[in-house]
This record gives C-alpha cells, structure tokens and sequence, in this order.
C-alpha cells in the first residue's frame, strides 16, 4: 500500500497487530468471529462507525484468504447492525460564500506583473471552481495539448485523472468558457497569463515551482494553494476538514440554478449524497 491508503490504514494496523499479540490470533489467518471481535470492542471504544469500517479494510490487507472473510454472513449481519444503530447523520450544511475569496483573487493582476507562485494560484483556483477539478487532476494537466480554441474558450486536456471508466484510466477533456464581463476572474485569462509567463514559458507543466521552473508543483503543494485561498472564505477550524474548492464551487453552482445531474457529472461526484457530505455542516 501507499500514499494516502496506507496513512488511512495504519492506525487500524497498529491496533489489530497489538489485539493479536494480546489474544493470541493469527495475523494471516484469523477467522470471521475473531474479526467481529475486534470491530466490536473498536466500537465499544467509541470510534466512529465510519473509522470501524475503515478498520475491517485495512485488517484485511493482512488476510491470505480476504475475500472469504469479507463475503462471509457474520461479518455482513454485523456491519449491517452497526450501522443501524450509529446515531443519525446530520445532512444539512452551511453554504459556502466564496467572494471573500474572489475579492482577494482579483488583486492578482493576470499578466507577467504578478509573481509567478500568485499567479499559479490564481490559475489553480479558477481553474479548479470553474471545472471542479482535484488538485490531482490540476497536476495531470496535459500543457501540449490544452489550448484557448478560435471561440476562446479553453480546451483543458487531464491525463489519467482519478476517476475511471470500467477500471481503465482516461484522458479527460474539459471546456472551459472565458468570462468576458469579468477579465480579473477569467479562468481562461489566468490560464494564457500563466503560460506565457517569463518565468514559466519554457517549461512543459503548467504548474511548476518558482525557484526551479524545470520542476512541476507536487499535488500537495498545489491543495495548499487551493486551501490558502479558500481560508479567505472559510476559515479553518482546528480539528475539523473544511470543505474543498471542488465541493464548495458545486454548491454555489448548485445555489445559482445549475441542474443537479450535470454538477454530478462535471464533479464527477458519485451521488448526491457524497456531495453534501463533502460541505461544511451547520455549527
């Protein structure tokens, strides 16, 4: 495992690998009750519903025979239980007012004036509203083959992006419409101004690092930028995950009268109820 799946996993690791050692279960071979066991007393210990599940997956990574457990009545029945009666989720959210935010991007003048990690993000935000796009899929930009079309609008091409079709990767292509009325929040604009800067122009990634153009911005540094910006609109609670730019630009899409189905689609978000989770709750 790695990346962000083996982060996720390790406190569940952790905890099953010293359950083991107390009770004297085979770490590879342990069977369907053994593992209830161990979810259950989890939940006994207050962990959320949501972290047990969490738990049984990464437990299974140890598993020689994973799919025979994971397909096995008792441990169905259990997690079907668990979850009928972990307390109610609150589905209602606060809408996010991204002006603030805006305000603060159309000080970035789109042009060579600006410094070149400004302008990179002012381009990964607009971009990433306008499309809802990932920091990932900023990163998978393909450069060579995005362009500002005859109409101008701005044919965005992301290789590989997160989402698949039938388990295969795909190469997404994205329109993008420039914003006449308002050239300081174009996204198209940012885009040309970003490409055409001295200090990025010879590179072949859109997004690169300021000190060393050669070098394309690591997705974390990018979901920083992306972050930095949003907390003029929202800002950070400690202990708790703000909203990202990808759920906050749907909900305001959403507010403003564009129809459900095609922000699913765009957002590639898998339902209706992924995408509300994704926002802030009320306080």
């Amino acid at each position: 495992l790695q990346g962000s799946t083996a982060r996720s996993y390790k406190r569940g690791h952790f905890l099953f690998l010293a359950w083991c050692r107390s009770s004297a279960v085979d770490v590879n071979r342990f069977t369907v009750v053994q593992l209830v066991d161990f979810l259950e007393k989890a939940s006994q210990s207050q962990y959320a519903v949501s972290t047990v599940l969490l738990f049984r997956s990464a437990v299974l990574e140890f598993h020689v025979y994973a799919d025979s457990i994971t397909t096995a009545r008792t441990l169905r029945e259990f997690l079907r239980q668990l979850k009928r009666e972990a307390p109610l989720l609150r589905l209602s959210h606060t809408s996010v007012n991204l002006s603030p935010s805006l305000e603060h991007l159309r000080s970035i003048a789109s042009d060579s004036s600006s410094y070149l990690t400004q302008l990179s993000t002012k381009c990964a935000f607009l971009l990433a509203a306008a499309a809802f796009l990932r920091p990932s899929d900023l990163h998978r930009i393909v450069l060579s083959a995005s362009h500002v079309q005859a109409d101008g609008a701005l044919l965005l091409v992301i290789d590989a992006p997160k989402e698949t079709r039938q388990g295969r990767h795909i190469c997404k292509e994205l329109t993008i419409r420039p914003l006449p009325q308002d050239p300081a929040l174009c996204p198209v604009q940012a885009f040309q101004a970003l490409v055409s800067h001295p200090l990025r122009s010879s590179s072949p990634a859109l997004f690169v690092n300021s000190r060393a153009p050669s070098r394309r911005l690591a997705v974390t540094t990018l979901s920083a930028f992306l972050r930095r910006i949003l907390r003029v609109s929202v800002p950070s609670i400690p202990g708790k995950r703000g909203p990202s730019v990808r759920s906050a630009a749907s909900d305001t899409t959403l507010r403003n009268g564009a129809p459900l189905d095609d922000i699913l689609l765009m957002g590639n978000w898998s339902s209706s109820t992924v995408l509300r989770h994704a926002l802030p709750p009320h306080p």
